[in-house]
């Protein structure tokens, strides 16, 4: 975003007037329903359950919100009394009799923390009264004292009865559960109890992370092991490594138990520490000797009654993935002949399975997990515990699209289909040769592109990628024909077009944004070594006595999905072409061949009952709330963690993409697993996996949509989609913004141009605006380029502003329809203006969204101001004049309360549109407001930068406009010492850099050249005569752009300050016209890509032709005038 280096704000219109005042941020790995959103990655598995996210319009800190309201609803007297806390930075994450320690309603580094604070004192013993003393005794469950376990059940009970009215379990049972006896998942807790031995062996050493918890839950994960071991046969042992794949097993489920408990621990560790019940010399020996207490029989019997619903979640997932684990290993010795025949590893005696590597993805459906074997010879073997067929269609379909003529062949997996599972071939990383190999490793990638679009797939994240050489490998299809769902409908014809475009497939790169970061998840372009964008939740001081929740940047090591050649990782955007060739030939061949993929004999039919992912929900809700859902408040009744997980059904964390869809989410979510739903492909009702049935279907098959997109397949189409394609990629690029965006150009033919030809190259541009524009009903938007904090450009439908939003082509077609009377021009500017009106509504509903926003002229308020009073006066449109009292209320409300300053982004530019609104319309209160905004601009002194639109030149410009029209000499000298800041600040370099209006000398010298102050100083004025002299006789610009392009200079040099410019002014006119006739518009994107906006795009280029030629009839968007107002009355505040 202009003027914003820190923060990424963005307006973007949205259904029913609603708004949106932050990107969309980052989410966890997984799945998305949201077009263009992909999700955090689980890097080995790592942070599979992380939950520091952002959803589509809804921030995790919203999340954790409405986690903490309801447990204040839930127990006020626990946490009313700390409710008034706030934190800072680096303190300890917990609640409770520590002063200094925030409650879990506190915010840290502005997102909410997660509760780990001590228990109730309801109910239940505690581990100072129940824990046993230090002991030994082995940690895997064994025959050891008591092994039918009635003195652990005793522990548990206390006499209770064992019903599910009086016994230890019955807290942790949903309302709908009660009914029965004991639960399958209590018994087991109470067999691994009677198992566990009195006292845990610990090991005098450090505890990383959550190991020391690890340690403690040990009986749990060994007795799964146990319970896998025993569940197998004599085939399966023949076969299997035993001891190898049990250790395998303990090692996967220990982690995401400690994960489960952590909060518990934690607090009881607190507690611990502060009864002073911890021996030790130092704090790692106490938090050791709180692991023997909390790990031994007693100490864990206690908090598991203290805690019911944590023993639920312990035993549900140990047991499930006991459960799992056997029913793979079952599976592999029934499918080993059918392996062997397809080639496929399967083992036998000389090769044992000596690995099973689980959790390569979600838990779903019972703990069930993607796996992979590894086998005594190292061959290795993906297992997947869904059907498969959709993958084995897919090979026949790409196999069938590289035999088409000019279609590049793709690398498929071979794939045995079961039914009710499948195994898939494992596929190696492999460098590229030479650079022509990576050159067809982008065609491929383009080609599978296309047949990916052509399939309605998604979720292409860059784990769902393989480099394997020159063949980029597909390894998951499960969203394939996904289908069309109601959550994904939108208002905004332009966000509709883009969900239906290649951009939805996910491999074209698509920043995730945070704060002040931005991570690719993208298979073209993600997968690189760096830090996550929002903090995500973590543990500080582990293995010490003071350990505690922190929320942090994640770090995420390189994946495999870019091609490697000599040690290097390809870099993307160098290939954009390659990629567009490969997708250009297979969507070439699809459409000239799409005979043999439709009708009820087509290839596509093969793909009907096969059974394809719906992703009902993003997946970072679904983590998110399986995360502080284990905050200790809610693991001792079930109502409790019900009341938060019941939020899924209010709307308050999103809306599912199906109505109905909340009673079997919630039901998947009990058994710790990530919901799941699928259809047929050719079908639309939808299915869960705990047997319920699933209200509703999809409005249309993913199949039938399929089947539309390819019969539709036309070169218009394929054009439209490799715009898109280069425009993904102009996020990939390394090009810095403001910077030269493409090769240099040479010297255009100088010629005067008569105003005529500069007319009809502005409406040439204008037709072009016409026809990119989507449009639904009244309204029309178009998608666009936005540049975020001046580091990352996005794609996306264009958002509200002026710089890369809507309001940018609105005024250049309100122009252009001025000087031409053509009411096409017309009618679309005032098309994309419709959603306005419902914008500022929104705006009016929330105090803090107007200074979220900002007052900026160019990336907020002001902006938007500017427009609605420009295009009302050049149309006399109702809707605009209606508005406008509205805008301007707004971008005083923002004015006051925001902290950038600046003219792009700030209240400069604020002050600068309340100006002219009060020389356009005359009204004293526009003038009273630029006022407050001039004292609050002065008083915090001039930004850091020397540039225009978010530098000093742009504050001092703004001062002096003001001290001009108040004549109060404190703002005069305040604008004049802003720009002498300017230009001392300005690098001495001549490079075309440093030469734009944005950043540079030509913003600087403009800003002086349209102050009369700064004119009548005679250094300023010097440097403004040198410096007009150096940027006329400069070579070309590298761009047309108004940033820092040549539409940019050209404001500076056919300012009337200048009258020496008039030479250079008519050859770079000449040059500007020149360019836009012979090889089209040069916007100022990375490989110039163009695009509608008006800084760096098509509009804003067609705006300069205007000024160039009707410089009297077209006011300046970058000094933001506006026609004076006839008699305009004279106030002063």
């Amino acid at each position: 975003m202009p003027g914003s280096s820190h923060t990424f704000r963005h307006l973007l219109p949205a259904p029913a007037g609603a708004y949106r005042v932050s990107a969309p941020g980052p989410i966890r790995f997984g799945h998305s329903s949201a077009p263009g959103v992909t999700e955090f990655p689980s890097t080995c598995g790592a942070l599979a359950e992380a939950t520091g996210a952002f959803l589509a319009g809804l921030g995790v800190e919203s999340l954790l919100d409405e986690v903490a309201a309801a447990l204040l609803r839930l127990r006020p007297r626990v946490l009313a009394a700390t409710a008034e806390g706030r934190p800072t930075a680096g303190r300890p994450e917990r609640w409770g009799t520590d002063p200094h320690v925030p409650p879990p309603s506190a915010r840290h580094d502005g997102a909410r923390r997660g509760p780990t604070g001590p228990a109730s004192d309801r109910g239940g013993g505690t581990l100072e009264r129940n824990a046993s003393g230090p002991g030994c005794g082995a940690a895997r469950p064994g025959p050891g004292p008591d092994p039918a376990g009635r003195g652990a059940v005793a522990l548990l009970e206390n006499g209770e009865q064992r019903t599910a009215s009086g016994a230890w379990w019955a807290p942790a049972l949903r309302t709908e559960e009660r009914a029965g006896g004991i639960p399958d998942w209590a018994e087991w807790v109470e067999q691994v109890l009677a198992a566990t031995p009195a006292a845990l062996p610990l090991p005098e050493e450090e505890y990383e992370g959550l190991s020391g918890f690890e340690r403690v839950l040990a009986p749990f994960a060994e007795a799964a092991g146990d319970r896998m071991a025993a569940a197998l046969g004599g085939e399966e042992r023949g076969l299997v490594d035993l001891a190898a794949v049990r250790a395998g097993l303990v090692r996967a489920v220990g982690p995401r138990l400690a994960r489960i408990a952590a909060r518990v621990l934690v607090t009881e560790l607190h507690r611990a520490r502060e009864a002073g019940g911890l021996t030790g010399g130092d704090s790692r020996a106490r938090f050791r000797e709180f692991l023997r207490r909390a790990g031994g029989r007693r100490g864990l019997a206690a908090l598991l009654k203290a805690h019911p619903v944590l023993a639920r979640l312990l035993g549900r997932v140990s047991l499930d993935a006991a459960d799992a684990f056997a029913e793979l290993l079952r599976r592999l010795v029934a499918d080993h002949v059918a392996l062997a025949e397809a080639g496929l590893p399967c083992g036998s005696d000389d090769r044992l399975l000596v690995d099973v590597e689980a959790g390569a993805g979600d838990s779903h459906g019972g703990g069930r997990t993607v796996a992979l074997l590894r086998f005594a010879d190292g061959t290795r073997l993906v297992y997947k515990p869904r059907p498969v067929a959709a993958h084995r269609h897919f090979n026949d379909l790409a196999d069938w699209l590289g035999r088409l003529p000019g279609a590049p062949r793709l690398r498929t997996l071979t794939v045995l289909d079961r039914g009710t599972h499948g195994w898939v071939e494992f596929v190696e990383v492999l460098p590229c040769r030479t650079e022509p190999q990576v050159r067809e490793f982008y065609r491929r990638q383009g080609a599978l592109l296309a047949l990916l679009h052509a399939l309605d797939g998604t979720d292409l994240h860059h784990e769902n990628l393989i480099a394997h050489g020159e063949h980029p490998v597909l390894v998951d299809v499960e969203t394939l024909f996904h289908p069309a769902l109601p959550i994904a409908a939108s208002d905004d014809p332009a966000s509709r077009a883009l969900h239906d475009s290649v951009h939805r497939v996910g491999l074209l790169p698509q920043f995730l944004l945070g704060d002040d970061s931005a991570l690719d998840m993208s298979a073209v372009g993600g997968g690189r070594a760096a830090l996550s964008p929002v903090a995500l939740a973590g543990w500080a001081d582990c293995g010490t006595d003071t350990m505690r929740l922190v929320r942090r940047p994640g770090r995420f090591r390189e994946s495999a999905n870019r091609p490697r050649l000599h040690e290097r990782t390809a870099e993307p955007a160098a290939y954009t072409a390659e990629l567009c060739e490969g997708f250009r030939a297979a969507y070439t061949a699809l459409g000239e061949a799409r005979a043999e993929l439709l009708g009820p004999t087509g290839l596509l039919e093969r793909f009907r009952r096969d059974e394809v992912r719906v992703v009902a929900r993003p997946t970072a809700v679904y983590a998110t709330l399986l995360d502080e859902t284990t905050h200790p408040e809610l693991m001792r009744e079930a109502g409790a963690r019900d009341a938060v997980l019941a939020r899924l059904r209010e709307g308050t964390l999103g809306h599912p993409a199906l109505p109905g869809l909340e009673d079997e989410e919630i039901a998947q979510l009990w058994s710790h697993d990530v919901p799941v739903f699928t259809v047929r492909a050719g079908g639309t009702a939808l299915t869960g996996v705990t047997g319920r049935a699933v209200p509703g279907t999809v409005p249309i098959s993913g199949l039938a949509r399929a089947t539309g997109k390819i019969a539709a397949l036309d070169s218009v189409d394929r054009q439209d989609q490799e715009w898109v394609i280069r425009a993904a990629m102009v996020s990939a690029s390394t090009t810095p913004a403001h910077h030269p965006a493409g090769p240099g150009r040479g010297p255009r033919p100088a010629f005067a141009p008569e105003p005529e030809r500069l007319l009809a190259a502005a409406r040439s541009l204008g037709d072009q605006l016409v026809s990119l524009a989507y449009r639904a009903a009244d309204r029309a938007n178009w998608l666009g380029l936005e540049l975020l904090g001046d580091r990352y450009w996005r794609l996306g439908p264009m958002p509200a502003d002026l710089a890369a939003g809507y309001c940018g082509p609105a005024l250049f077609l309100a122009q252009l329809a001025d000087v031409t009377g053509v009411a096409r021009y017309a009618e679309t500017a005032s098309a994309s203006l419709a959603p306005v009106a419902g914008l500022l509504d929104a705006l009016h509903e929330d105090p803090t969204a107007p200074p979220a926003v900002g007052s900026g002229a160019f990336a907020g308020l002001g902006g938007i101001t500017y427009t609605l009073l420009e295009v009302e006066r050049l149309l006399g449109e109702p809707a605009c004049a209606e508005s406008l009292p509205a805008a301007l209320r707004l971008l005083e409300a923002a004015a006051a309360g925001e902290r950038e300053t600046g003219v792009g982004a700030g209240t400069a530019g604020g002050l600068a549109v309340l100006l002219a609104a009060h020389r356009a319309t005359g009204r004293p209160e526009t003038l009273r407001a630029a006022g407050r905004c001039a004292e609050r601009l002065a008083a915090a002194g001039p930004p850091a930068g020397p540039g225009f639109l978010d530098g000093s030149a742009g504050t001092g410009w703004a001062l002096l406009r003001y001290a001009e029209r108040s004549g109060a000499p404190r703002f005069r000298e305040a604008g004049l010492e802003a720009l002498r800041e300017a230009v001392a600040a300005l690098p001495a370099a001549n490079g075309a850099a440093d030469e734009g209006w944005c950043h540079g000398r030509a913003g600087i010298a403009l800003a002086l050249a349209d102050s009369p102050a700064a004119l009548a100083d005679h250094r300023l004025a010097a440097w403004l005569t040198a410096t007009a002299r150096l940027l006329r006789g400069a070579g070309p610009r590298p761009d047309d752009s108004l940033c820092h392009g040549e539409a940019g200079l050209l404001e500076l040099l056919g300012h009337g300050a200048l009258a020496g410019a008039r030479a250079g002014l008519v050859h770079r006119t000449g040059a500007l016209l020149a360019s836009v006739e012979d090889g089209g518009p040069g916007c100022g994107t990375p490989d110039h890509v163009p695009h509608a906006g008006l800084l760096t795009g098509l509009a804003g280029i067609g705006h300069g032709l205007l000024r160039a030629g009707f410089p009297d009839r077209v006011p300046s968007v970058l000094l933001l005038d506006l026609p004076t107002l006839t008699a305009a009355p004279d106030h002063h505040p």
